[in-house]
């Protein structure tokens, strides 16, 4: 859907998550690896001090334009 609102030459994209749950850690790193290239998106850090970085690596971006 991202691309094809580019298409269309939408000036800016609203994600509105009030009502949102929660949901899984791993497709909010998906859904944040949209709108950047590659690096970091999140650090969760264990019982025992460990610390995990979930990543973005595949590099393509779906969406370039403003974001709130």
């Amino acid at each position: 859907q991202l691309q094809k609102l580019e298409k269309q030459n939408v000036s800016s994209v609203i994600i509105d998550l009030r009502s949102n749950g929660g949901g899984a850690l791993t497709e909010a790193v998906s859904l944040s690896g949209l709108f950047i290239p590659s690096g970091p998106i999140v650090q969760v850090r264990d019982n025992n001090g460990k610390v995990r970085e979930d990543s973005d690596t595949d590099g393509q971006v779906f969406y370039k334009g403003p974001l709130v």
